[in-house]
């Protein structure tokens, strides 16, 4: 459970504490990272009441991560504030980025399409790649694990004089296993995995207080499936921000940010294909402090998307503008958060969303938040536009260029607070949307496959969690039951399992370090299937040779536990084995 005083930046695009915060907000920094020996992000976000992860195999398999029982692409993915997806099927490249060059998350929950406009319906993610340190830090870890699985990182960084600069760099390397549990050739064989990443920072702090910052990141390499015998995607995965700060006066900053962004990937074997989306964005905001206690924010948000594929689509590109205005005020035991924002698509025009969430401080420490936003979710190109085609066995598939955005009504009631060694939040809230959309839905008149808009889904949920640190002992627990329905035929939708629990318990010794968690969810729908609830525990342990030195054990799944989250065409993903990983890390 994230701590009080943690700050966060996501929730209201200016830096507030959490127990400051109007939103339901996680929190992991460096040394939570770290701790939890996790191998990449879904793995490291998997336990956070409210959240579920799929991925359609083992590691560098697709991923999705689902905020409060909604699609993952209803969830915006940021990496140093930037938005990156694909155009084509919405989804961000999660199971590509090296969570060795990641130095901090920040997870949102609930509307946020006022700040961040389309995709941000059931909340935010924003990922923060490694920065600089006080003093120079330069790192090096080797690590070897289950699937012949070899991972190797390192990275220097120094803050001096105004300066910063930090450079970090990754390589993984496995041979994987079959992703789809049959034994027909070519079904059977190992799907590998390889990716190498690279990621650069630095800033310059002038003499009148203003800066210029950079980020840079970059993933790519090869994953393997199942499908023919030598089926294969090279992906890139990168982006780019530069931005200056200027500081006008005690009262008054701007800053300005130019982007850019990539995802592609090329497939080659039984279905060869090219999917490649450039992202070309321009943010600026300018804040402004009204009174000590009180502050507005004003914004301006473009970005331009580029489609280059094998895929004959109908259209190749649009772009997006948009502005957005907040107000953030604090008083003696009333807080405010209000805001709007403006968007204007070029493929289907204005869409406007809001919010509002007072808080109210019950007692010190203790704080309740009432909020309302709306949100909205735009079709990806795939959904509008591709064409029509012929996957072979009977699946024939093409966009709906009639499809409308998704639009979202969402009430929360969140109640926080921190007492000594324990801090606490617990929720309740109602999402409905309307046109929500089914991207492959099956037409009996055209006898295809086509996206389509349900008239709407009820989403009602609650979530618990419990966090606990007293000298070297930590502990944390998260509960959540999410009904999550369409409302017309009352059917639940797919992938969304009612239940989930994670405990967490670990404790400090000296030079060694202990951890167990215990993962659990409820049975889930999945292509008219009813795939099983399952358990799973993890052990993770550390020892300190020195103060340079750790070597850390990580074993998943120790109970060997078989179960499914995804079903396909040609049988379900399988899922992961117990598996172990080793490995060494030296700070100079």
């Amino acid at each position: 459970q994230t701590s009080y005083d943690e700050l966060v930046v996501t929730a209201a695009k200016v830096s507030q504490t959490v127990g400051e915060t109007l939103a339901s907000v996680e929190v992991f920094n460096a040394e939570d990272i770290e701790q939890s020996l996790a191998r990449d992000l879904p793995e490291l976000l998997r336990g956070i009441a409210g959240v579920d992860v799929f991925n359609n195999g083992g590691r560098g398999s697709t991923a999705s991560i689902s905020l409060r029982g909604l699609p993952g692409d209803n969830t915006l993915i940021l990496i140093d504030g930037l938005r990156v997806s694909s155009a084509t099927n919405g989804a961000a490249a999660v199971q590509h980025l090296p969570l060795n060059l990641i130095e901090r998350v920040e997870v949102v929950k609930g509307p946020k399409s006022s700040l961040y406009g389309a995709d941000a319906l059931a909340g935010v993610i924003q990922i923060f790649t490694k920065g600089s340190t006080a003093q120079p830090a330069p790192y090096l870890t080797f690590g070897y694990g289950s699937h012949n699985t070899f991972e190797t990182a390192a990275g220097y960084s120094y803050n001096q004089d105004g300066q910063s600069f930090s450079a970090n760099i990754s390589y993984v390397d496995s041979d994987g296993f079959s992703r789809v549990d049959t034994n027909l050739a070519p079904d059977s064989d190992d799907d590998g995995y390889d990716e190498l990443g690279l990621s650069l920072s630095g800033s310059h702090e002038f003499d009148n207080g203003n800066s210029l910052y950079a980020n840079f990141l970059r993933s790519e390499g090869e994953t393997e499936f199942d499908g023919g015998a030598d089926d294969f995607t090279d992906f890139v995965n990168q982006s780019l921000r530069v931005g200056y700060t200027a500081t006008f006066s005690d009262n008054l900053t701007a800053d300005f940010e130019l982007g850019y962004s990539l995802d592609d990937r090329e497939t080659f074997g039984s279905n060869a294909s090219v999917f490649e989306t450039e992202r070309y964005m321009f943010n600026t905001q300018l804040d402004y402090q009204l009174a000590d206690n009180q502050g507005i924010t004003l914004g301006y948000d473009y970005f331009d998307d580029q489609v280059d594929s094998t895929q004959a689509f109908d259209q190749t590109s649009r772009d997006n503008h948009a502005v957005f205005a907040q107000y953030l005020g604090s008083f003696e035991v009333l807080s405010i958060q209000a805001g709007f924002r403006v968007d204007d698509n070029e493929s289907f025009g204005n869409h406007t969303t809001g919010n509002i969430a007072l808080g109210f401080q019950i007692a010190e420490n203790l704080n309740a938040t009432v909020s309302y936003g709306t949100g909205f979710k735009s079709p990806t190109f795939n959904d509008q536009f591709f064409p029509l085609t012929d996957f072979g066995f009977g699946t024939i598939f093409q966009g709906n260029s009639n499809l409308e955005p998704e639009e979202s009504d969402s009430y929360e009631l969140l109640i926080r607070g921190n007492s000594g060694a324990f801090n606490w939040s617990a929720s309740i809230y109602r999402t409905e949307v309307e046109s929500l959309i089914d991207g492959f839905a099956f037409d009996a008149g055209s006898g295809i496959f086509t996206a389509i808009n349900l008239d709407e889904a009820e989403i009602t949920g609650g979530e618990f969690s419990l966090g606990y640190t007293l000298d070297d002992w930590y502990a944390s627990l998260g509960l959540s039951y999410t009904e999550a329905e369409d409302a017309n035929t009352g059917e639940r939708l797919e992938r969304v399992a009612r239940t989930q629990s994670n405990i967490d318990i670990g404790r400090r010794f000296e030079q060694f370090e202990l951890a167990v968690s215990v993962y659990a969810q409820g049975n889930r729908i999945s292509r008219g299937n009813t795939l099983g609830g399952y358990g799973l525990v993890d052990v993770r342990g550390s020892y300190d040779f020195s103060e340079s030195l750790v070597l850390s054990l990580a074993v998943t799944n120790l109970l060997d536990k078989e179960y499914t989250l995804i079903s396909g065409f040609n049988g379900n993903f399988e899922t992961e084995d117990r598996a172990a990983n080793i490995s060494a890390t030296y700070k100079f």
